[in-house]
């Protein structure tokens, strides 16, 4: 049995949601706790508590991105003010992998060279940086399904949820409930054992966001996530898992 852990990051402890289940099967993921993260209960004590706790494999689902474009580097590299830039914007602020989303679900991630989520990402390397001194693990980026020990993977709950026919966008505001509960209905019939965690879910949107991270690891653990054709270039930029949707689905 698998611990699969969802992390909905933000640049604020009080932003963060996190989630823990448990795959009873390939299919199916058994709920364990879903919150939202305070200032006394921040994202790395939880989580640092709920992987010393778990078996001997771990996949963690970031929701934020874990790399940067490879153009973005290039350009800056030996770049002084004032100069032209000698690659196009595109190459610059989108990722490899970003423009395989789009191409899988129409859903454009946000530039993590240009856009406030290059933040979001600072504060997901840094947080995994500090769960990796804590527990002493090397905590590597994931590529196969067949990885062992604690690992995590790169997701997008927006892709996933489109990915499998679900609401995705129209739930994040807090009157935005019975939107909500659209896709907490989803989530159970897709085989998300809820628990009495219903009613989180429909009140956080960072909390279901975080739970819709475990489905994504759900998802690249049964081997129906699409990997990157280019290993070498995604082990540089980060890798978003996404499901590939079925004929009839």
């Amino acid at each position: 049995m698998a611990t699969v852990i969802g992390i909905d990051c933000a640049t604020v402890d009080e932003r963060i949601g996190i989630a823990r289940g448990e795959l009873s099967s390939l299919t199916r993921v058994d709920l364990l706790d879903a919150k939202r993260c305070t200032g006394d209960q921040g994202a790395l004590q939880v989580l640092t508590e709920w992987i010393a706790h778990s078996g001997p494999n771990v996949t963690i689902a970031v929701d934020a991105p874990l790399g940067w474009p490879v153009g973005l580097s290039a350009a800056l590299l030996n770049h002084r003010a004032g100069m032209p830039l000698t690659v196009d914007a595109h190459s610059m602020f989108r990722r490899q992998t970003d423009k395989r989303v789009r191409a899988l679900v129409n859903i454009t991630p946000l530039d993590v060279g240009a856009d406030r989520i290059a933040r979001t990402a600072h504060t997901a390397l840094n947080l995994l940086g500090q769960l990796r001194a804590v527990l002493g693990l090397p905590i590597p980026l994931a590529w196969s399904p067949d990885a062992n020990g604690v690992h995590a993977i790169e997701v997008y709950p927006a892709a996933t949820l489109k990915s499998h026919g679900w609401r995705h966008k129209g739930y994040k505001k807090r009157t935005q409930v019975s939107e909500r509960n659209e896709i907490v209905n989803a989530l159970e019939n897709s085989g998300v054992t809820l628990n009495t965690f219903r009613p989180t879910l429909e009140a956080s949107a960072d909390a279901l966001d975080a739970v819709v991270c475990l489905v994504a690891a759900r998802d690249f653990i049964e081997g129906s996530a699409e990997p990157p054709e280019n290993a070498e270039l995604a082990a540089r930029e980060g890798w978003i898992w996404v499901h590939q949707s079925k004929p009839g689905e």
